[in-house]
């Protein structure tokens, strides 16, 4: 049963790094900040149909907008505002590297900590399509499922083990798997939409037995 539920954290610690891995990769290749060295590119001009009616009206509001000049200390401003992210951003994707170097499996709180930071920065929960708020509840379940089996596995090493205990821990390990989901995406098509994440199964000591004794 502990290689189950060992496998059943694992399991979810996986999709979570792979997924956070993909998002930071996105992230960082989007042209976050544009500098002073790296002016922006103006877009290359379109050939215009002719237009023979005359162009609307503007209010002189708006006339006034559009023709207002740019305030430099807020350029500055903005400019200095999407450098930070860029940085916070690369600093992020340091600490993922570091955390998962050498094969390492960065453990639940570390990976919590780094999605929470990421919508921080983000502004959002959700990046690339993914829900980030589905993989942190992902994480608490696992957090859950591993507080449960170091209970399961203290209750199994006492000289006398309750029975009755064991089969309730076991019970709330099996309620903890249901919350676990596999729909991470926003807006798209999942055939798992809204359906728990499948592990493997935890099994109450016991059950299944056979009518000659035997397990399945």
């Amino acid at each position: 049963m502990m290689i189950r539920l060992q496998t059943v954290i694992i399991i979810v610690l996986c999709v979570v790094i792979l997924a956070l891995a993909a998002i930071l990769f996105v992230v960082y290749q989007r042209p976050v900040t544009q500098t002073a060295s790296a002016p922006m590119k103006s877009p290359a001009p379109t050939q215009q149909a002719p237009v023979s009616a005359q162009p609307p009206q503007l209010s002189p509001e708006v006339e006034r907008f559009l023709h207002a000049p740019k305030d430099p200390a807020a350029m500055m401003a903005e400019q200095k505002m999407r450098k930070d992210k860029a940085d916070r951003l690369m600093a992020l994707q340091a600490r993922f590297k570091a955390l998962s170097a050498n094969g390492k499996t960065p453990d639940a709180d570390e990976l919590d900590k780094l999605l929470n930071e990421l919508i921080e920065i983000q502004g959002t929960s959700v990046i690339a399509g993914v829900d980030l708020n589905v993989l942190r509840q992902n994480l608490r379940v696992a957090q859950k499922i591993q507080a449960l089996a170091k209970d399961l596995e203290a209750e199994g090493k006492k000289p006398k083990p309750d029975q009755n205990r064991i089969l309730e821990i076991t019970k709330e390990i099996q309620a903890e798997q249901t919350h676990l989901n596999t729909n991470m995406m926003v807006g798209g098509v999942n055939p798992s939409a809204g359906a728990p994440m499948s592990p493997p199964a935890v099994n109450a000591p016991n059950a299944g037995a056979t009518k000659n004794g035997k397990g399945q």
